[in-house]
């Protein structure tokens, strides 16, 4: 084309697919941004994005493959190499190191198991690699910056919004570890003006807990961890708590959690938890929209239950003050080790004294029976032999005659806080099945494993009702 010697339909196809290269480009980096039009505007969570950028990511990888190979076919076709082929032309040397370079590094970091195991080694690889392809991009492929620079703009100016917050001073004001064996860290903090960028010195801005809707999760980052390394924790506090908290379980020694827990056990032994430096950047994801419903239906596996916690807690407290329409919300809790429900026993506790005329309901649920101790039964006098007994035959039962793997179990127990402890698991179909009249006026918001989440989300849909996934990806 313009004079060349190449085979024409190859080479109209291989700067085609260039081209294409250029628009995908300019579209990859827009759902990326944390700060996001397009999750305000849509209503969906950051989750949804990360997987339209691996979408696009797989496409631009394609793309690129189809425009070399195709280009390389045309220039051995009349016995040239590429480089030989565009000798005026000094970016094709460049860009083809580049985009060898970004495709190794999409190819092999970018994987999920990667991406999830070396994180730090992820984020490294795929900004370097980012930062050499698009000017490499602009230099090599006429009119790419009509596409490029939009996307990367708001790329940029999405990492200056969180460098800001960043830099927000966060104290921290208490840490303790929970549940059975100290595997769940409960660190407390307040922020520079509530997370709120503003002018004033830093000396001068009140620091309160962060500013935040229900449901919602931030990104922390250790520096004395991982200078590069954030990772999203979902906010447990009610919005109207004088601190922001994080129930965070420990994923192993090695892990960014597992090193987490043991700088804060050894600032702990120190006395230095108030000089341990964390800095936080968020809130982030899209807030439950709880005036949309009449029946809110919570569902928590293990500790999925955190921000779970944070919309039940905020709704009572707004029920309690005559401003929530809602007028049923059931938060069903299902967690192997019993000693996780007392993680939050003092809201149970509150609303077990006052439930708003039987608006709020709280029901526990352990799946396996050794780790229910006495400690967990109530003072009525039944005995764990008695209730796993009873709960074997429920359970025997429910293997044949229940349509869902979520059976019920007779109670075993109850917490402190006078909140019912059953063994086995709830009947979902069963809890689900009473919103059915409400139709989209009912919501099943659900948190913890993927099993249980697609669990419920097939059932709300069985019921016709709304469905809310609590989840984020890295």
């Amino acid at each position: 084309m313009h004079g060349s010697d190449l085979p024409a339909t190859i080479e109209k196809v291989a700067r085609v697919m260039g081209s294409l290269c250029k628009v995908t480009m300019g579209l990859l980096v827009l759902p990326v941004a944390r700060n996001s039009v397009w999750s305000v505007a849509f209503g969906l969570p950051r989750s949804i994005f990360v997987g339209a950028h691996t979408v696009i990511g797989n496409c631009w990888v394609l793309m690129v493959l189809v425009h070399v190979i195709l280009m390389t076919v045309a220039c051995n076709s009349v016995g040239r190499n590429v480089l030989s082929a565009f000798p005026e032309n000094y970016s094709v040397g460049l860009i083809s190191a580049t985009a060898s370079f970004s495709l190794v590094c999409v190819g092999i970091f970018a994987r999920e198991k990667m991406r999830r195991k070396y994180h730090e080694l992820f984020i490294a690889t795929h900004v370097l690699s980012m930062s050499t392809l698009f000017p490499a991009v602009l230099w090599h492929a006429d009119g790419a910056w009509k596409f490029v620079l939009g996307g990367a703009s708001l790329w940029l100016m999405d990492h200056v919004v969180r460098f800001a917050r960043a830099c927000m001073a966060v104290q921290c004001k208490d840490a303790k570890f929970m549940a059975r064996h100290g595997e769940v860290l409960r660190l407390a903090y307040v922020v520079d003006s509530g997370g709120k960028i503003c002018s004033h010195p830093s000396s001068k801005r009140p620091k309160s807990a962060l500013l935040h809707g229900m449901g919602q999760h931030v990104y922390l980052n250790v520096p004395e961890i991982s200078q590069l390394e954030w990772h999203p924790f979902s906010i447990s506090s009610a919005a109207e708590d004088r601190v922001t908290t994080h129930h965070i379980k420990s994923q192993g020694p090695g892990t960014f959690t597992g090193r987490l827990h043991d700088l804060f056990r050894q600032a702990i032994d120190e006395g230095r938890l108030s000089k341990v430096r964390v800095n936080v950047d968020g809130p982030y994801g899209v807030p439950l929209e709880y005036q949309r419903y009449e029946k809110i239906i919570f569902v928590a596996g293990g500790i999925g239950i955190t921000n779970i916690h944070s919309s039940f807690k905020t709704l009572y407290v707004l029920a309690k003050a005559g401003l929530l329409p809602v007028t049923r919300v059931h938060l069903i809790w299902v967690a192997k080790d019993p000693s996780y429900f007392d993680m939050f026993q003092d809201t149970f506790r509150i609303v077990g004294r006052d439930s708003l005329h039987a608006r709020f309901k709280v029901s526990c649920y352990v799946t396996q029976e050794d780790n229910l101790s006495g400690q967990h039964l109530s003072s009525s006098g039944k005995s764990s032999s008695a209730g796993s007994a009873s709960s074997s035959n429920q359970s025997s039962s429910g293997k044949h005659g229940r349509s869902s793997g979520y059976n019920g179990a007779p109670g075993n127990g109850n917490l402190n806080g006078g909140v019912p402890i059953e063994l086995g698991r709830p009947n979902l179909l069963r809890e689900l099945v009473g919103l059915s009249a409400y139709g989209m006026h009912a919501l099943v918001a659900a948190s913890g494993p993927p099993e249980l989440r697609e669990t419920c989300h097939r059932l709300a849909i069985k019921c016709g009702v709304d469905f809310q996934d609590e989840c984020f990806q890295l």
